[in-house]
């Protein structure tokens, strides 16, 4: 009985994490291995269904890389303002660690 309690919280627990899937560039797929998945938690603000899913471009900002500043032009590549007819969402990639979460968040969002 125990075995099967500690098995279903394992998947609970498992089934809560979601992941990344990169898919371009495609050197950085092959990388990756596992089809380009990586174990992640998203930080969505919005009001997004669980078990559906968000695509965007992903941006690593070039300095401040943990967000804990808040974010200037210089922070992001030039691609990150070219891009104004795309339907994709930006998504802003931030380091752990350093400051709050929630300064880390506020920053992104300005």
């Amino acid at each position: 009985m125990k075995i099967k309690l500690l098995t279903i919280v394992a998947l609970a627990f498992a089934s809560s994490f979601g992941s990344i899937q990169v898919m371009h560039p495609k050197d950085l797929k092959k990388k990756l291995k596992n089809d380009g998945y990586i174990k992640a938690s998203l930080g969505n603000f919005g009001h997004i269904m669980y078990g559906s899913s968000i695509l965007g471009r992903v941006y690593y900002p070039l300095n401040n890389t943990d967000g804990c500043r808040p974010y200037r032009n210089e922070d992001f590549p030039a691609s990150f303002f070219a891009d104004e007819e795309s339907d994709l969402n930006p998504i802003i990639m931030a380091d752990r660690g350093n400051c709050s979460f929630v300064s880390k968040v506020r920053n992104i969002e300005r």
